[in-house]
């Protein structure tokens, strides 16, 4: 049985406000945190919808967005350390960056900004690329890396840039009136600090397939083989029953086939308990949905099962809970 980790402390960056507790509640919540922003205009000359921290507003440069992100989340999780007793200690920090980041002079503005703020207390950083199921390898790295200590584990991503509106609006994943099913775009960070040492904490254990994209085949993804595969995998080595399911599915009808596929087949194990759609309050989280999802799981009671899938084919699933 592979072992899970444990999860120790968490941090919170969303377009909801208040303190951790009433972000989750917001987010659970489901009622729209979208908002027009009160100068951006898009193609179609209206003020562009998304869902954004309201203190970055006047943030226009991407690379910086980013890295405030990933610094309130990290502040958050330092606090939610005292709060809990725990004395933060220095940390090594691994970051789950959105794509558009990966180009040098991205990575570099990125790194130039984050180097303006305070990270005091992480040792070393090691930056990873790609889509929200990308922490997966990285998870997998930390539970396979025994006797390694304490580390950090951060995804942020932020599509309420200009520069990231545009990049949206060129790759057809806009919404607008002749897209009105694309997700909205939205902005958040989460920080986890996570532990290979199961003492009185919450443990994660996660699995992740890939159904790869396939363009000739019209029910990719509708019919939810990668994700019932790592469903199949995390519940088999868990055994545990469910107080909720958390999705960060948005409303692209294969997401929502997908979705429907996978609530019908797992009827038996979920139950009547309920399900969370994340982008009904906070839209498109982009890299981070994945890890934020298991950021609110931590805060909840009992057992939670997350449900996460990307464009590119990645599928995730994965369990935190008390046992």
């Amino acid at each position: 049985m592979t072992r899970p980790l444990a999860l120790q402390a968490t941090g919170l960056c969303t377009p909801a406000p208040g303190d951790q507790a009433e972000q989750v509640a917001a987010l659970l919540a489901g009622r729209p945190l979208f908002r027009r922003h009160p100068r951006w205009i898009g193609s179609d000359g209206q003020r562009q919808i998304m869902a954004y921290v309201p203190e970055l507003e006047e943030v226009r440069d991407f690379p910086a967005r980013c890295a405030l992100l990933l610094h309130r989340a990290y502040r958050d999780c330092l606090a939610d350390q005292r709060a809990r007793g725990l004395d933060p200690a220095p940390r090594p920090l691994v970051v789950l960056l959105p794509p558009p980041l990966r180009p040098d002079a991205m990575r570099d503005a990125f790194r130039a900004a984050a180097a303006q703020l305070d990270f005091g207390g992480v040792t070393d950083v090691r930056l990873v690329f790609g889509d929200a199921t990308a922490v997966v390898p990285v998870l997998d790295m930390m539970r396979d890396s025994s006797p390694a200590g304490p580390a950090y584990v951060a995804a942020v991503d932020s599509q309420v840039t200009p520069f990231m509106l545009d990049f949206l609006a060129a790759s057809g994943l806009a919404r607008d009136r002749l897209a009105r099913w694309n997700p909205i775009p939205a902005e958040a960070s989460a920080c986890l600090l996570l532990s290979t040492d199961q003492g009185p904490a919450r443990l994660l254990d996660w699995a992740g397939t890939r159904e790869p994209e396939d363009l000739r085949n019209p029910r990719r993804g509708l019919l939810g083989r990668g994700l019932c595969e790592a469903i199949d995998a995390v519940t088999s080595r868990r055994g545990t029953s469910l107080s909720q399911v958390i999705v960060d599915g948005g409303p692209e009808r294969w997401r929502a086939e997908e979705t429907g596929i996978v609530a019908s087949e797992f009827a038996h194990l979920a139950g009547d308990v309920p399900w969370f759609h994340l982008s009904r309050s906070a839209g498109d989280l982009g890299a981070a949905s994945a890890l934020i999802s298991v950021a609110i799981a931590a805060r909840l009671s009992e057992s939670s099962l997350v449900l996460a899938s990307t464009r590119s084919g990645g599928r995730a699933a994965a369990i935190v809970s008390t046992e």
